[in-house]
């Protein structure tokens, strides 16, 4: 039972309308077709066609929510590459985030930030459905 408590909360998506861990704002820019395929810092290829971004310091896989404040457009990305921590954006989004903020053609927008799972949320959120020692499960 626990197992398979731990494989459904394993698998359950996060929401884009849970709280947020930490909320940033800042600039928005994005990148596309002339890095298509390439590596990014966390060993993942580039695809410009998925919902990813670079940040200066959120950790790799964090999960965040992106806010266009001009439109009130948002969407989910995954922090997959690193931006200098001397850039002026925030952080620079992939074409497909950018497309779906509508910012495409300006290239550049005011974002809110949202984060909503880092790795070491989801581990915690995953430790409390991990069977514990079974032995001791068992003496008392």
């Amino acid at each position: 039972m626990n197992t398979l408590l731990y494989l459904m909360f394993a698998t359950m998506p996060f929401s884009p309308n849970q709280d947020a861990l930490q909320t940033y704002y800042g600039k928005a820019t994005w990148y596309g077709e002339v890095l298509q395929g390439n590596y990014t810092a966390s060993g993942e290829i580039f695809d410009c066609n998925k919902f990813t971004a670079a940040h200066k310091f959120l950790p790799m896989g964090t999960i965040a929510k992106v806010t266009n404040l001009r439109n009130n457009k948002s969407l989910v990305v995954k922090i997959n590459d690193r931006l200098p921590v001397t850039s002026s954006p925030f952080i620079d989004l992939s074409k497909a985030s950018a497309r779906e903020l509508g910012f495409l053609k300006m290239g550049r927008t005011d974002i809110k930030l949202e984060v909503l799972e880092t790795p070491q949320s989801r581990k915690a959120r995953l430790a409390m459905f991990l069977p514990g020692d079974r032995k001791k499960q068992k003496k008392g």
